[in-house]
């Protein structure tokens, strides 16, 4: 991993600095990073996620920083394969429905 930063800036002005390879993780960051030149230091707005759900995102990113992928864009989605949740993720999303939602946004 390498120790690239970036800021990511909350819809309420908090600002995360927070490793490039862990951030892209997130297809929609990294698409806004791609768009931007994704250049070490860049500060990205989110202007839909609030710094509270900014944390649990960086959060669950940060503890799945090494994990490989569980599907690639070319599988054949036909079959779904049976996953377990590790206790970690269970706890994590012991959330209320709208935050949840939040988080999926």
């Amino acid at each position: 991993m390498s120790n690239r930063q970036i800021t990511l800036e909350s819809n309420d002005k908090q600002k995360f600095d927070v490793n490039i390879d862990i951030i892209e993780q997130s297809k929609t960051i990294k698409d806004v990073l791609e768009n931007c030149g994704g250049a070490e230091g860049t500060t990205i707005p989110l202007p839909n996620v609030d710094s509270a759900n900014l944390k649990k995102i960086i959060e669950w990113l940060t503890h799945h920083k090494d994990d490989v992928p569980s599907f690639d864009d070319d599988e054949d989605y036909g079959e779904r394969k049976k996953i377990e949740i590790s206790k970690w993720d269970q706890d994590f999303l012991k959330i209320d429905q709208n935050s949840l939602f939040q988080l999926l946004l």
